[in-house]
């Protein structure tokens, strides 16, 4: 209905009440930082979006959720120990999603038990899928020689190894069919970690002739079916991540530590450990070599970052820790089969010489 003269008259003549006006017309005048306007809006919405949901308790106090061993001494004291601090703690960067720190790696702590080998396959000469550990290792040098060609990120190379034990601690395979396992391993890994992938024929054209396309493509079924399709695996990076941040991304520490990393899972000793124990295991070590903390600091810092069903208490992760970072030192220095492959990798990154010196040292000590 149209307005007529008089009562538009009207309507100019109105006084606007201030107060009456959405608070959104004063947001940007009380708030000229951008960061802090996409910060107060996100946590609006997400608290919205949640109104319903248990999730809606997350808050910005939210910490982590630590074993009941001496947990409350630790958590407090971790923001004085050499400078170690609370990997929840107020932090700028919104990218890091604070507010689901907890939430997101209690289910990866879940994810990681189940995903990961049930077996050593190498050590149990019992088992029906026992394999030699010089067959495994021939097979993860190799696989790190593709990898590096291929030119892929650290955690195709971790998650292809995870694929090929799985697989390989459920399924008796011949000797001359474990080559296409491991390429196809390397195939499914870098369809869910890389951007830009490389083609399938070059899958087959490094294998040499042992395996063609239409071979791969039969594998990757068998393979996926095998695992039902569960390659979401919790990989070691995203855990080491985790507690770089708690160091506050001492990139030297960090450098060795990815190498440790690397080593372990390439390592036959290893096979069956969690990803979050891993991560452990290479931060402590890179730890003593880089800053020379003693043990009972450095312990007491990471074991809030292993799985509880990894330890019982202090005392039980300290034993862990101590015995598996010794077993690691020593696979360093005189390693029980050789990845030459991986140790050219290091190598010609400059890290592998300082890091088997410095490992020397720690066995000489120990």
């Amino acid at each position: 209905m149209p307005v007529n003269e008089q009562e538009r008259s009207a309507l100019t003549e109105m006084s606007v009440n201030k107060s009456l006006l959405p608070s959104a017309i004063n947001f940007m005048g009380i708030h000229t930082d951008p960061n802090k306007i996409f910060q107060r809006k996100r946590q609006q919405s997400l608290t919205s979006s949640f109104i319903a949901s248990p999730m809606v308790s997350l808050s910005k106090k939210r910490t982590i959720n630590y074993a009941d061993i001496e947990a409350n001494t630790v958590s407090k004291k971790l923001k004085i120990w050499n400078g170690f601090q609370d990997d929840t703690l107020k932090d700028n960067d919104i990218k890091m999603v604070k507010e689901y720190t907890s939430d997101i790696f209690k289910y990866f702590y879940q994810r990681e038990t189940e995903l990961s080998p049930e077996i050593n396959y190498t050590q149990d000469k019992q088992s029906i899928y026992y394999l030699r550990a010089k067959l495994r290792t021939i097979l993860v040098d190799w696989l790190v020689q593709v990898h590096e060609k291929f030119q892929c990120v650290s955690e195709t190379l971790l998650l292809a190894i995870n694929i090929m034990d799985r697989f390989l601690t459920s399924s008796k395979v011949p000797t001359s069919k474990l080559q296409l396992v491991a390429i196809t391993s390397l195939f499914i890994a870098a369809k869910f970690c890389e951007i830009n992938l490389p083609k399938l024929s070059n899958y087959a054209y490094v294998t040499d002739g042992a395996a063609t396309e239409q071979d791969i493509k039969n594998a990757e079924y068998q393979i996926l079916d095998t695992l039902n399709f569960e390659i979401a695996w919790p990989n070691p990076i995203d855990f080491l991540r985790r507690i770089s941040k708690s160091d506050h991304y001492d990139e030297t520490t960090r450098k060795y530590a990815k190498v440790l990393v690397e080593f372990s899972y390439c390592s036959p000793l290893f096979i069956e450990l969690n990803p979050s124990l891993i991560s452990v295991l290479a931060m402590f070590i890179a730890k003593k070599i880089s800053k020379k903390e003693d043990d009972e600091t450095l312990i007491r810092w990471l074991t809030p970052f292993m799985n509880k069903n990894d330890y019982h208490d202090l005392e039980d992760s300290t034993i862990i820790i101590k015995k598996y970072s010794s077993l690691l030192i020593n696979e360093i220095v005189t390693p029980s089969v050789k990845v030459e492959c991986l140790i050219q990798k290091f190598t010609d990154q400059n890290l592998y010489k300082n890091l088997y010196k410095s490992c020397k040292s720690l066995k000489t000590n120990n």
